[in-house]
């Protein structure tokens, strides 16, 4: 599962979509692109979840197109997912499946050249025939033109999944709207007092709220100004940081004295602060070209828990209130339409278990599962075939020579530079997470003049051990440490200049115990591969081996090294050998 960048709220339709998957898939490993304009940590909300978010470096073209090619040479899935259609997660989609043969799925949650003032999608016939170096100012790979060609890539996928009935007009696919885990987003297990002493909010407020980022195109402005209509108990809650402080100030103009505000919160409170609520209000400006398409995920949390949720008439908000989980409203009778819900606590308390069926067979975790099992399973049946993508094997070449203002130099025959090649195999799956003693050898090998290369392997691993692992967040254990790290490795994202990090994962149960031959079989000949993917030669390399490794007098008899550095060689009495 791919985002284009995992710094901000792109972040959270994949991680929705990764955990709705979770339910369905062997194993699902979420990944993204941490690109230095939208900060340098995870989103905020899922800084913490149940899921690890991998990241990935982010950069800037053409240097972005040389981190693709190595991480595709790292990681073979049987399905990836690219969310969004912008270039840094379609790019690396494609890339794998052209490298792999794995099917492609795009996730389209929202028209992203609406964000844009040019919406021309470009074809890859128009970016061929554009001049050398004629986007060499448009090197970000997330911006404008790039998000045009990614429009243009979409038809490429082999599914296509779309979150409302507006993008699935423009663009067909499998409607999967934004849903939430049933267990998680459960009315009965939150009190309403409890979460309002919880954020300070008075238990006789009549509380409205808006959970997100408060934008124009998102209507803030004009719930402010129906809530400074209503009556004195009326409240405004805003659950999000603003862009910046004009936002907040003219609110307050609006609504003087009537705004709550609160910060961002983790992913696993949201059903904590909508159950402060009396109701939901999510007026979308109704003309803006972004509302025309999006589905706002706060709407699926006013579902799943129940609260009466107000919407204007926009198309994605239209199929929520077509579904009977959402109320429309014109934009100049907001305040009191509001009113008469907050007036009327029959009419509230009634709401909640009439939406409930209705979330639980469209709009949670497991209706969605079983609809992306069926995706799966169409994509599956792709695997192998030809790619319909011409030029795909080209296209990272087109867009280098766009942004590009000389031509690339022709290649040279690769030659080894001078020095020992160094191959370090340690006994657990560690590496990188304490700098223990191997982690310093390491260290020191690669700082060495005479030491050309450090390929170091960590124990063979499980994936059903890392997925155990990675449920153990906010426990005092080094689990889910390890399952980031593996991950990492396997991504190539801590390899340095002269050191490659690597580990052998398999399938659960596929082999019977640790020393099955079939599995000394299959490390073997992926320790082959990462030595040829690396240019080091067994025979005139050191094999570096910690105990216990229960296949390293294998791997040596294999692989014949020059020479063998062993602490504790008397265990291994057949690490010794007459070789010179």
């Amino acid at each position: 599962m791919i985002t284009w960048d995992i710094g901000h709220n792109p972040l959270g339709r994949s991680y929705m979509l990764a955990e709705a998957l979770d339910r369905v898939a062997r194993n699902v490993v979420l990944v993204g692109f941490q690109f230095p304009r939208y900060g340098d940590d995870i989103w905020e909300p899922l800084r913490v979840g149940r899921l690890p978010v991998i990241s990935l470096p982010g950069s800037n073209l053409p240097e972005f197109l040389d981190e693709i090619d190595r991480t595709v040479e790292r990681v073979r899935p049987d399905v990836v997912v690219s969310c969004k259609p912008r270039l840094p997660s379609m790019l690396f989609g494609l890339q794998l499946k052209r490298r792999w043969g794995c099917p492609l799925v795009v996730d389209v949650d929202d028209h992203e050249l609406s964000f844009f003032k040019n919406r021309e999608p470009l074809t890859l016939d128009a970016l061929a025939a554009m001049p050398q170096g004629s986007a060499c100012n448009t090197q970000e790979p997330y911006e404008e033109l790039w998000t045009r060609l990614s429009e243009t890539l979409c038809q490429h996928a082999d599914e296509t999944l779309v979150s409302n009935v507006a993008l699935q007009r423009e663009f067909n696919g499998t409607l999967v709207p934004h849903v939430r885990d049933e267990k998680l987003f459960n009315p009965s297990t939150h009190d309403r007092a409890q979460s309002r002493r919880r954020y300070g909010i008075g238990a006789d407020a009549k509380v409205v709220l808006f959970f997100g980022t408060p934008r124009a195109h998102k209507g803030i402005d004009d719930l402010a100004r129906a809530v400074g209509r209503m009556q004195a108990e009326a409240r405004l809650v805003v659950v999000g940081s603003a862009p910046d402080r004009s936002v907040t100030n003219n609110l307050n103009k609006l609504a003087p004295n009537r705004v709550v505000y609160l910060p961002n919160q983790p992913f696993a409170d949201i059903p904590a602060v909508m159950a402060i609520a009396d109701i939901v209000c999510l007026p979308q400006d109704t003309t803006h070209p972004i509302s025309q398409f999006q589905l706002p995920a706060k709407a699926i949390d006013a579902v799943a828990m129940g609260i009466p949720l107000l919407v204007t008439r926009t198309p994605p908000l239209m199929q929520l209130v077509d579904d009977g989980v959402a109320i429309a409203v014109d934009k100049d009778r907001i305040a009191e339409d509001l009113q008469a819900w907050l007036e009327d606590p029959v009419r509230l308390a009634a709401w909640g278990p009439a939406t409930r069926a209705r979330f639980l067979s469209h709009y949670s975790y497991q209706a969605a599962g079983e609809r992306l099992r069926s995706v799966l399973q169409r994509a599956m049946a792709t695997r192998g075939r030809q790619s319909a993508l011409p030029l795909q094997a080209d296209l990272a070449a087109l867009i280098r020579r766009a942004v590009s203002s000389t031509a690339p130099a022709p290649a040279r025959p690769a030659n080894r530079s001078p020095g020992i090649d160094i191959v370090l195999f340690w006994k657990q799956n560690d590496t990188g997470l304490y700098g223990r003693r191997h982690d310093m050898v390491i260290k020191y090998l690669a700082t060495r003049a005479d030491v050309r290369r450090v390929v170091v392997f960590d124990a063979p691993l499980s994936e059903g051990d890392l997925i155990r692992w990675r449920e153990t967040a906010g426990s005092p254990t080094q689990d889910r440490f390890i399952y980031v790290k593996t991950y990492e490795k396997l991504l190539g994202t801590l390899d340095g200049p002269k050191v490659s990090y690597n580990v052998f994962v398999h399938p659960p149960g596929k082999y019977a115990a640790s020393e099955a031959p079939q599995l000394l079989q299959d490390y073997t000949e992926f320790v082959r591969n990462v030595l040829q993917r690396e240019n080091v030669k067994a025979d005139r390399s050191v094999f570096w081996v910690y105990p216990k490794n229960f296949h390293a007098t294998a791997l040596i008899e294999k692989f014949r090294p020059w020479k063998t550095v062993c602490s504790r060689f008397w265990r291994y009495p057949s690490l010794v050998t007459s070789r010179k």
